[in-house]
């Protein structure tokens, strides 16, 4: 897993980082999920 530092992150040091393949099925399920719970 990959890690970034970021300035803003608050308390979280250590965040995952999300390829754009990833992060496109991620947005995808996410709004499956959306849809489906009409």
């Amino acid at each position: 897993m990959s890690q970034a530092y970021h300035a803003d992150s608050a308390d979280l040091v250590v965040k995952e980082v999300l390829s754009w393949d990833l992060f496109g099925t991620a947005s995808r399920e996410l709004a499956q999920s959306i849809a489906d719970s009409d």
